[in-house]
């Protein structure tokens, strides 16, 4: 069973890496942004800076909680509870302007529907994730 480490960069036996992975390397130029700033700031301008850091407070906690446990159900087949989980996390993400991570979930979900590259969407979660946890971290700081 795979599973998943965001806090050290181990990699799991047998894991494939594409080619030309833009998440192998985290300061690597993407052509999606960590955090879209405009948004976040359209949102500070809408609901507050507080509420703002609230909900990247419990994006940082279901990452840390649910990402593992999402991945865990890729790799043991239960499609169904990862594409759920997957959803309910990219719709946060995608209001708050956490984009790459919204994409990396929304790859998680179809993934989950057709039961192929999972190894390959595993690893950028796992990437995403991590770049992620630091930029609201940096942010919040």
């Amino acid at each position: 069973m795979l599973r998943s480490n965001l806090a050290t960069d181990m990699r799991d036996e047998g894991e494939v890496i594409a080619p030309n992975d833009h998440f192998s390397d985290p300061v690597a130029i993407h052509p999606i942004p960590l955090l879209d700033l405009n948004k976040i700031a359209e949102m500070e301008a809408l609901i507050g800076h507080q509420a703002v850091a609230n909900m990247f407070n419990m994006i940082s906690t279901e990452i840390v909680d649910n990402i593992p446990i999402m991945i865990d159900d890729l790799a043991s087949g239960k499609f169904a509870q990862a594409r759920k989980a997957a959803h309910r996390l990219r719709g946060a993400s995608s209001i708050l302007g956490v984009t790459r991570l919204a994409d990396g979930l929304g790859q998680i979900e179809k993934i989950a529907d057709e039961g192929e590259n999972i190894l390959y969407v595993v690893n950028h979660l796992r990437q995403v994730a991590t770049d992620t946890l630091r930029a609201i971290a940096d942010r919040n700081a």
